[in-house]
């Protein structure tokens, strides 16, 4: 088999396993797991989330410059497309206590195709 071969072979087993992923259960029963409440954003009015019996969710820098060096630099190449960069975005906050906005990055590295994301996000749906 050739490499382009392999390569596209590669792509339509990803697109199945992708496809096959409702995002939307699985985000909605992480978002449910974490104690997570859908909320009218004063802002917008539109709907928004928060976490139910804690504090705000952290936002600022983290104590450690390094991960937000790293952090800033996966959220570039993710932009740019790069799944395992996106897969690292949501470790990263996961690192920063900021599960919400993890979640919605794990949702987006399974999109792009990312096979670790995509396990993670099954094994949380279990």
């Amino acid at each position: 088999m050739r490499f382009d071969d392999l390569l596209a072979s590669d792509a339509e087993a990803v697109e199945r396993e992708v496809s096959g992923v409702d995002l939307d259960a699985i985000l909605t029963g992480a978002l449910d797991a974490l104690g997570v409440v859908r909320t009218p954003d004063a802002a917008t009015g539109t709907p928004a989330r928060h976490r139910v019996g804690r504090g705000p969710i952290p936002g600022g820098r983290d104590d450690r410059p390094d991960v937000d060096d790293e952090l800033i630099a996966c959220l570039r190449r993710a932009g740019e497309g790069d799944p395992a960069s996106a897969r690292r975005v949501a470790e990263l906050l996961e690192l920063q206590e900021r599960a919400e906005e993890a979640v919605a990055w794990w949702c987006r590295a399974a999109e792009a195709g990312d096979r670790d994301a995509i396990a993670y996000l099954r094994e949380k749906s279990r």
